[in-house]
């Protein structure tokens, strides 16, 4: 596969350079998306071509010296086309070019250079040669030469081309005229000099802005500009892929011999998504998978071998880091970004259940429901049967009354307004408090929040950057307490053992790499915390290669679409997510706590409060009713009367016994 820029620069002579544009039209290369810009090598004696030249480079720029327009240059042109009109008739001038107006200026300096000498000529310098001819064998060098050359050097004055001065024995041209060749003939778009760069006009004025030219044709008739791009042209060398022999997961990579077919095969979720991303190229490429050895080299020894390119591109769980973009040019990433934390879960807890709430919601949950009960009770007692009986029975109706209306269940019948109003605000207390718990118990059975101390050991993958400044929960692990580990078993075995039985408490490691794990051991392990410290996984390629553009974009056509998710799940039968930037497990399950509920334990304070003072309110009323009646008996000599109220068996047994 080779790669070819579409911006071209030549810088040839006109007459090789016309057969260059002549090729390049049968080629294809004078369409839209090419650029095509020449010299001044080239352009100074262009119009000595022919017009078919000018046909093939449609849209070409080009920079020529620019001639100034002057009256001597005018005069000048017009004296030599007399004079070869007079003795060569048959050859005619149209205007002097650039090469002409140097040799006219450089002869003027030799002749003011050797005038300032003093020389005078020699009687042996053309005596005896005939008209027409220069008769070059009677020359001689002249002792002198020295004298005139530094003259030249020296030289400055104000010729044909301007300003004449020479720099290191060669002219300096200080302006240059812009071209864009159209048609049969060329187009001066602007101008360049080394004091103003790319200008519009020749004296361009302070408020004008440099770089801006007029309107250039492009090949292909196009007014913009071609972007600076690359092209894949096709070639019996295929593109090379690196592949990793061995990978963390098989998932991701790995290597298989078919025996069918005799041949060995490359798959995983690396692979397919390159595949996937491959096939929606505009063009077609061939590709090679080489594998490359990880027993003995690293990821960045892979990254170094593409730079230095053995390999067109590595395909594999790369991760994209600042060091390794100074070497290769890395894709989108197609896998989730940054580092977590996996734990083992910990379901071995007898008190589990009571981790939802705090001691002092229990203990003020606990109040309330006796409070509750002991209040029914004391309303209903006097009124109500089923609240009657020995003290016993009484406390048990009350406290079982209270229980049941956790699962409103309560069976006693309430016959006074002040206690369904006391039950109906407790049972809408407790229908907010079971539903906040089973809730918060939902969360915690889910992913149980496991906290770290800086006695436990964390592990890490081995050869990693992961192990530079691990912060877990804001705890800093020291080197001591930091293990490497090779492969996901060993993932497994440490996080089995835990750190009192040499093993780990948890595990740090980048997102894809730890969901994978959890997939695999769904109802064991769970990630309780992650950060995007890290940018994912990319593909590598060498630097300025045309498919990083392409291939990114056809990664996030891909993620978009939703194919990388069809993907995954291909490969990884759990129900997590590479791509899945909500974490549920970071989230932190504190318990909830009495202030959580404190305004409904006041509704619910306040309501009792309010019932009991009713309650008293109407039986102080009852007891003042009953003993205003007694004093007026008592007042009208009804004594009997008053003894028949309070004793009245006795009275009328006493009566009946006379």
């Amino acid at each position: 596969m080779e790669m070819k820029a579409s911006i071209i620069l030549i810088h040839l002579s006109s007459s090789l350079a016309s057969k260059v544009f002549l090729n390049a039209k049968i080629l294809g290369m004078m369409t839209k998306g090419f650029a095509w810009i020449v010299t001044s090598k080239t352009m100074n004696l262009l119009d000595w071509e022919d017009s078919s030249v000018y046909e093939s480079m449609e849209g070409v720029i080009g920079f020529r010296y620019y001639i100034p327009p002057s009256n001597n240059t005018r005069n000048l042109t017009l004296r030599l086309r007399r004079e070869f009109q007079h003795n060569e008739s048959n050859m005619e001038i149209r205007e002097l070019n650039v090469f002409g107006l140097w040799a006219y200026d450089a002869a003027s300096v030799l002749a003011e250079a050797v005038e300032r000498v003093g020389i005078e000529l020699s009687q042996n310098s053309s005596a005896g040669a005939e008209p027409k001819q220069l008769g070059f064998a009677t020359l001689k060098v002249s002792n002198s030469g020295s004298d005139i050359l530094s003259k030249i050097v020296s030289s400055t004055f104000t010729g044909l081309l301007g300003k004449f001065q020479l720099s290191f024995g060669k002219s300096v041209l200080e302006m240059y005229e812009v071209l864009n060749v159209i048609g049969n003939g060329e187009r001066r778009v602007g101008f360049w000099t080394s004091a103003h760069g790319l200008t519009e006009k020749i004296n361009p004025s302070i408020n004008s802005s440099s770089g801006i030219l007029e309107t250039i044709i492009w090949p292909g008739f196009s007014s913009t500009a071609p972007k600076k791009r690359w092209l894949l042209q096709k070639s019996a060398k295929s593109f090379r892929i690196a592949v990793p022999e061995k990978a963390t997961f098989p998932e991701l990579l790995s290597w298989d011999y078919d025996q069918q077919r005799g041949a060995t095969t490359v798959s995983g979720f690396c692979i397919d998504v390159f595949r996937a991303a491959v096939d929606r190229l505009p063009y077609k490429i061939s590709i090679e998978y080489i594998p490359f050895d990880t027993d003995h080299y690293s990821y960045n020894d892979l990254i170094y071998q593409v730079y230095e390119q053995k390999y067109d591109a590595a395909v594999a769980d790369i991760t994209i880091l600042s060091n390794r973009s100074l070497y290769v040019d890395f894709t989108l990433p197609f896998s989730e970004l940054g580092l977590g934390i996996i734990v083992k879960l910990n379901d071995r807890d007898p008190w589990f259940f009571l981790k939802p709430l705090n001691i002092y919601l229990w203990i003020t949950s606990a109040c309330f429901f006796f409070l509750t009960g002991f209040i029914i009770w004391l309303i209903e007692h006097r009124m109500n049967e089923e609240f009657q009986g020995s003290p016993a029975q009484q406390i048990g109706t009350a406290l079982s009354f209270a229980a049941s209306t956790l699962v409103y269940a309560h069976r006693e019948n309430l016959k006074s307004n002040i206690s369904r109003f006391v039950v109906g605000v407790w049972l809408f207390v407790v229908l907010i408090l079971t539903s906040s718990y089973i809730a918060k118990l939902s969360s915690l059975l889910t992913v149980e929040q496991i906290k770290l101390a800086t006695s436990d050991y964390i592990g890490y993958p081995a050869n990693s950057f992961v192990v530079r400044g691990i912060s877990v929960s804001n705890l800093n692990f020291t080197d001591n307490r930091r293990q490497p580990y090779q492969s996901p078993n060993d993932y497994n075995e440490a996080l089995r053992k835990g750190s009192k039985n040499g093993g780990v408490s948890a595990i740090v490691d980048e997102l894809p790499y730890l969901k994978l794990l959890v997939a695999k051991y769904p109802n064991e392990y769970t990630i309780i915390d992650s950060s995007a410290t890290t940018n994912g996984f990319g593909f590598a390629f060498q630097k300025g290669s045309p498919l990083v553009r392409d291939i990114s974009i056809a990664i996030g056509e891909l993620r978009e679409e939703g194919k990388l998710v069809q993907m995954e799940r291909k490969w990884f039968s759990s129900q997590t997510s590479l791509f899945s930037q909500d974490t549920e497990s970071s989230n932190k399950a504190d318990p909830l706590s009495v202030y959580n509920f404190f305004g409904l334990f006041i509704i619910n304070g306040v309501s009792e409060a309010t019932a009991i003072l009713v309650f008293l309110v109407f039986l102080l009323r009852e007891k003042l009713s009953i003993h205003c009646n007694i004093f007026a008996f008592m007042a009208g000599g009804k004594l009997m009367s008053v003894l028949r109220y309070f004793y009245p068996g006795r009275i009328i047994g006493a009566v009946d016994g006379r």
